[in-house]
C-alpha cells in the first residue's frame, strides 16, 4: 500500500472514531434521562402515605402510618404507626424499621401491610419521648429493632427458601440510634430560606423514587393564599436542614437566590406529573447542578 493509501485509511478510521464519540455522548444522555425516569417511574407524595392503613395477613386493620422518620439523605429509616385513641388523642405511637413493611403504590395511595397480629404490635416498644426522641436512645432503637426482627425471622422459617441468618445479620448492622430526628410531616410545611435568610418559599410535598428515597422536594412559591403559586420540584440533596432539637421543626436552606429560584423549571399544577415527562428530570438535575445521586456535576448549577 503507498503512503498516501495509508495516509487515507488512516484519516478514515479517525473520522469513523469521532463519529463514534459524537454519537456516544447523545446515547449516553439518552439512557440517563430514560434512567431518572425510570427511577421515579410514578408521582409518589410522601404525604399521601400519611394516615394511609396499616394492614395484616388476615385484611385487618392494625394500625395507621402517622409519620416517616428520614436520614439525612432521604432514605426512610423508620414510620411511626399510631394505634388507639380518639381523634389522635392517647393513640399510642410505635417506631417501625421500614425495611419490616411492605409498601406498594398505586393510584396516588400507599397500601402497607405487616405481617402481625394486633395484639403482637401491641407489645411493640413504644415511643413515650416527645417528637419520637426515643429514636436517638440506642437502648431503645436496640430494643425496637430486635421486637420486629424477631417477628421477621419467625415469618422467614416458614417462607420457602427464606434466609433467616442474611435477615438477622442486615439487621444487627442496623441497630443504631439517628444522630436527629427528621420527620417528614415536619420537612413538609416548612420554610425554605437561603443563606442570606432570604425567603424562597415553603415545602409542599415530598416525592419518592422507587427505592423509596426522597428524591425531590416540591417548593411552593409565589402566590397568595396558594392562588397562583409556582411549584419548583428541587433535588433533596440540594437541602441543608436544620432541626430543631426539642420540637423538631424544620428550616430547610437552600442555597440559591430567590431569582435563581424563579428561573428554575416548574412543574404544571399540583400533581407534578410534569417530572414524568421525558427528560425533564435531568433537566431539574442539571439546573441545580447534581445528578440523580445527588453528586455535584458541571451543570447550571445556580
Amino acid at each position: 500500500m503507498t503512503r498516501n493509501g495509508i495516509a487515507t485509511r488512516l484519516a478514515f478510521c479517525m473520522a469513523l472514531g469521532a463519529g463514534a464519540v459524537a454519537t456516544a455522548a447523545p446515547q449516553q444522555r439518552e439512557a440517563a434521562e430514560g434512567q431518572a425516569r425510570h427511577e421515579l417511574g410514578e408521582i409518589r407524595k410522601v404525604s399521601a402515605l400519611f394516615h394511609a392503613n396499616v394492614i395484616n395477613q388476615a385484611n385487618e386493620k392494625i394500625a395507621g402510618v402517622e409519620d416517616l422518620i428520614l436520614s439525612p439523605e432521604g432514605r426512610p429509616l423508620f414510620a411511626v404507626l399510631s394505634r388507639g385513641g380518639v381523634v389522635g388523642v392517647g393513640a399510642k405511637h410505635i417506631a417501625i424499621p421500614w425495611e419490616a413493611l411492605r409498601v406498594q403504590h398505586a393510584n396516588g395511595k400507599f397500601a402497607v401491610n405487616l405481617d402481625m397480629t394486633k395484639q403482637d404490635l401491641e407489645k411493640a416498644p413504644a415511643l413515650e419521648r416527645d417528637h419520637y426522641q426515643d429514636l436517638m436512645n440506642a437502648e431503645f432503637v436496640g430494643r425496637a429493632r430486635a421486637y420486629f426482627q424477631a417477628h421477621a425471622d419467625r415469618a422467614a422459617k416458614t417462607a420457602p427458601g427464606a434466609d433467616a441468618g442474611s435477615t438477622a445479620a442486615d439487621a444487627q448492622a442496623r441497630r443504631l440510634p439517628i444522630a436527629q430526628v427528621i420527620r417528614a410531616s415536619k420537612v413538609i410545611g416548612a420554610n425554605v430560606k437561603n443563606p442570606a435568610n432570604e425567603g424562597l418559599g415553603k415545602v409542599e410535598d415530598l416525592l419518592m423514587d422507587q427505592s423509596d428515597r426522597v428524591a425531590f422536594a416540591i417548593v411552593g412559591r409565589g402566590g397568595v393564599l396558594d392562588i397562583g403559586e409556582k411549584y419548583v420540584p428541587v433535588p433533596w440533596s440540594k437541602f441543608r436542614l436544620n432541626v430543631g432539637r426539642e420540637n423538631a421543626a424544620i428550616l430547610a436552606v437552600l442555597d440559591v437566590t430567590a431569582d435563581q429560584l424563579k428561573k428554575a423549571p416548574l412543574v404544571d399544577g399540583d400533581n407534578y406529573a410534569t417530572l414524568l415527562g421525558p427528560g425533564f428530570t435531568q433537566q431539574v438535575y442539571r439546573y441545580f447542578g447534581v445528578d440523580a445521586a445527588g453528586r455535584q456535576t458541571k451543570g447550571d448549577r445556580p
